[in-house]
């Protein structure tokens, strides 16, 4: 039997952990929980030191509520040994030992996930001929020369086959010897320990981590004991996402989070080309896997047009678009696999469209360290599906990655969710008593950056009726007043027979509405007036007309809506010009100008909500309700009689106006009126108005009288 310096350092530089030698600073059993005991009988303490293994948060965060299990690799005896030194006698009870003499005979095992997995030639160079814990454990520990020039010794193992050959002494471990690390409480939540006989150890992060969120195992730990305390670092990836109108992105990030210029909302007219960009950070510990799943994954909502061919992937500033593949679906464990992926050109929206772009290896990614940032870059169009107000059109992310290095468990990140507001004006064309007025026609046109003006070109219209909530007096007459009642059963308004207003109904007011939906803008013509008042003297062909209706016929009557308006904080600035007016009316003199000002809430509000009817397929994201708070669930399927949630993250309007109007920010709709008169006196801003050719009018008659009267005079002369 051959003593062997114990190697708890060298396995230690190949962790995922930095370790210190250092007595347990937390309560252990009185006794030994496991493992063969050696000769000497002595009792170590093995602590696992995660209570800031989470270094992305600050401060750094602890991994808790982590099932670490210990293992005994081999046993040994002390009795005769000096110090720091032990005898391998024999494989512990936590291992396979003979199926890790079978997998060096082999070339390979299977591991805990159940792939095949080639041993390197080096570490089969290394173990070549061993046959029982003796041969293993002198092997892993340096040798030295038996004479100068002996070339019969040979280096410690380096951080890499000592990670690789953790991976297969796990593979094989006895899951029923396993002795189980406590954590402990209070301040010392994310520390575990366990008191062990004396031998060679191999820590298992055995939690489930399997679509966790923010969560990942630590890879596995080798020690020898002494009493041991093995502090866990690592960082767990993030995800960041914005929008914009400006320019698209070109380059990736060498940061996280992004710059501040990165917004989560922004306001646009739909037709509008949006860009999008994607920000992901990955583990610190990728280096000791050997594959490293990564994806974002992304949703997009129906008003929102994806443009495949514009994707992009950064590594920092390295293109890595081609390590990546673009998915509408994705289920590689699927029978038969599902792999669609989005055709190169293909522009297409849904409801939602789901967005994957998945790279299956990323250290097959040269560059790739560990702590890397990747950037997805692309566009998409607002569509004529867009909401208008309310919540916005939304789109989340989040990232996918592996997060165990000994199975395909994979984590996700906190999904981050961007908006796209839109808003509508409405027009009520009136005369001076507030009647309906068919027959008006209008345009509607901006100022561009340079100072053109372009005119609004939109799809429709589409006729809406619409009911809205009336508000009546006690003395009114709901039935003269042509009121509606709403029937809930039968999801139908009718008109109302009664004649004084009934205690708590609701009574409403029916209008036909003609929807247009913006569309884009005509190229920009001359303004011929002043910013404060433009004009144009001709109006581009392509323009479209918005009417209030047919002209002399109040049945075709109909308000005019104009769906995806842009707002935004700065305010943006539209002109109504009227281009006809109905029969016996005056054209308005002068443009009517809306200033859209609105602003998103900073802050999104996060619901959850109990899904109504919960499906396997959705399980990874569903939440379970514990104390006060939600966590991602664990369960591979819906269970029977349990209440799962929907995490709902919203945006809003907390303030809306547009001048000349009435702006509802709970809706994004602005109400106008515009009103015609057919007055015989219609007096100019700044002018005399009429009454002047009145009195010359009348001037002129005396005038004329008088002549005639000289004239005659002069004829009787």
């Amino acid at each position: 039997m051959k003593a062997f310096k114990k190697f708890g350092a060298l396995l230690v530089a190949a962790l995922l952990v930095v370790a210190a030698l250092a007595p347990a600073a937390l309560a252990t059993p009185a006794t030994p929980a496991g493992g063969t005991a050696n000769k000497a009988g002595t009792a170590h303490t093995i602590t696992v030191d995660a209570s800031t293994a989470d270094t992305t948060v600050t401060p750094a965060g602890p991994l808790s509520g982590h099932d670490f299990n210990a293992y005994q690799i081999f046993y040994g005896d002390t009795s005769n040994a000096t110090s720091n030194q032990m005898s391998v006698v024999g494989w512990g009870d936590g291992i396979n030992g003979q199926a890790v003499i079978d997998a060096f005979t082999t070339g390979s095992y299977t591991s805990k996930g159940g792939e095949t997995i080639e041993i390197s030639q080096a570490l089969k160079d290394r173990f070549a001929g061993a046959a029982s814990a003796a041969d293993f454990a002198m092997k892993m520990a340096a040798k030295a020369e038996s004479a100068a020039g002996a070339n019969d010794g040979w280096d410690a193992l380096n951080a890499e086959q000592t990670a690789e050959l953790a991976k297969i002494f796990r593979a094989n471990i006895n899951d029923a010897a396993k002795v189980p690390l406590e954590e402990g409480t209070g301040a010392d939540a994310g520390k575990y320990s366990a008191l062990v006989n004396d031998g060679y150890w191999l820590v298992v992060d055995d939690t489930n981590v399997t679509d966790s969120e923010n969560d990942f195992a630590s890879a596995n730990i080798m020690v020898v004991v002494d009493d041991v305390n093995q502090t866990v670092k690592g960082s767990i990836p993030k995800s960041d996402k914005s929008v914009s109108k400006g320019q698209t992105t070109t380059s990736g990030y060498n940061s996280f989070p992004a710059p501040t210029s990165m917004q989560d909302k922004t306001d646009a007219n739909i037709g509008d080309t949006l860009h999008y960009t994607l920000v992901g950070t990955t583990s610190d510990q990728l280096p000791k896997f050997d594959t490293y799943y990564y994806e974002f994954n992304d949703s997009l909502s129906k008003g929102l047009t994806f443009d495949a061919s514009t994707v992009k992937v950064f590594h920092g500033t390295t293109d890595i678009t081609e390590y990546f593949k673009v998915y509408k679906a994705y289920d590689p464990k699927a029978t038969p696999p599902v792999a669609e992926e989005f055709g190169a050109t293909e522009k297409v929206s849904g409801d939602p469209l789901s967005i994957r772009i998945i790279c299956e290896d990323l250290k097959q990614v040269p560059g790739m360290v560990g702590g890397d940032v990747l950037t997805v870059a692309y566009d998409a169009v607002l569509n004529s599906d867009a909401i208008i107000g309310d919540i916005g059109n939304q789109n989340d992310m989040k990232v996918i990655y592996s997060n165990n290095p000994d199975t395909d468990d994979k984590g996700e990140s906190t999904p981050s969710k961007t908006t796209v507001m839109t808003l509508r004006l409405d027009i009520s064309k009136i005369d001076s008593e507030a009647n309906p007025l068919p027959g008006a026609e209008f345009k509607l046109f901006r100022l561009s950056t340079e100072g053109l003006l372009e005119y609004l070109k939109a799809s429709g219209p589409v006729d809406e009726d619409v009911y809205e909530e009336a508000t009546v007096e006690a003395t009114d007459n709901p039935k003269d007043k042509g009121l509606y009642e709403y029937d809930a059963a039968t999801d139908a308004y009718t008109l109302t027979n009664d004649e004084t207003p009934a205690a708590g109904k609701t009574y409403y007011e029916f209008h036909k509405l003609a929807v247009y939906t913006v569309q884009g803008w005509t190229t920009g013509v001359a303004n011929s007036g002043t910013n404060a008042a433009p004009k144009s003297d001709s109006i581009p062909a392509d323009a479209t007309t918005l009417t209030s209706g047919t002209d002399g016929d109040p049945d075709s009557y109909r308000e005019i809506a104009i769906k995806g308006l842009e707002g935004g904080e700065a305010g943006k600035k539209y002109y109504l010009t009227e281009t006809k007016a109905p029969a016996g009316y005056n054209k308005l003199a002068n443009n009517i100008e809306y200033e859209v000002k609105s602003t998103t809430t900073d802050t999104a509000t996060t619901t959850y909500v109990p899904v109504a009817a919960p499906v396997d397929d959705d399980i990874a994201s569903y939440y379970e309700k514990q104390g006060d708070n939600y966590v991602l669930t664990q369960d591979a399927r819906v269970q029977t009689g349990k209440t799962y949630y929907e995490c709902v993250i919203d945006y809003g309007l907390s303030d809306f106006s547009v001048t000349n109007s009435t702006a509802d920010p709970a809706t994004g709709i602005a109400d106008t009126k515009v009103e015609n008169s057919n007055d015989l006196v219609l007096p100019v801003t700044g002018g005399i108005g009429t009454t002047i050719f009145y009195t010359v009018g009348a001037l002129l008659v005396v005038g004329a009288g008088v002549l005639l009267v000289t004239r005659r005079r002069v004829a009787v002369k």
